[in-house]
């Protein structure tokens, strides 16, 4: 088997982050990693994060963006994914407050209207789902809701 491009979601290896950002880097580069998937910047501006991938050989490929961003600043989360290089933003979580069969509804709307702003920015976009997502709620189930009110040209799924 031939392998790519080896990399790791810094989600993984948070806690070390958190601690010492520039040494998990380079320890990640050290090891073999090529790229990775952020979460996060842990308090740099998007610039200072990508210099030091770049110093480190690293190349940020896909990020995690929080479902308030797609409801928010989304322009300005597309902006840094741009500074940073990535080819794919994906919301890794949703909150409970959305977690009822009509607020599925609604984030289905607001993941294709994502969607569609980040494909006119040449990013892919997707959603990191979950367990919760197939209990059946009110003769529901809340991932078949998504995946049939979702556009499959503007939405990713990453399971």
């Amino acid at each position: 088997m031939t392998v790519g491009r080896p990399g790791v979601q810094l989600y993984t290896v948070r806690d070390a982050m958190s601690g010492d950002v520039s040494g998990t880097l380079a320890t990640l580069a050290e090891i073999g990693y090529l790229e990775v998937e952020m979460a996060g910047t842990y308090g740099m501006t998007p610039t200072s994060f990508r210099r030091l991938l770049d110093e480190f050989g690293l190349r940020a490929v896909s990020g995690h963006a929080d479902f308030a961003e797609v409801r928010g600043d989304w322009q300005r989360t597309l902006d840094d994914a741009v500074e940073l290089g990535h080819d794919m933003i994906v919301v890794p979580w949703l909150p409970e407050e959305v977690r009822t069969p009509d607020g599925y509804r609604a984030v289905a709307d607001d993941l294709n209207r994502a969607g569609e702003a980040a494909r006119r920015m040449g990013i892919r976009f997707g959603y990191h789902n979950h367990q919760f997502e197939f209990d059946p709620m009110d003769g529901v189930i809340p991932m078949a809701l998504l995946l049939d009110e979702t556009d499959g040209s503007l939405v990713d799924w990453q399971m």
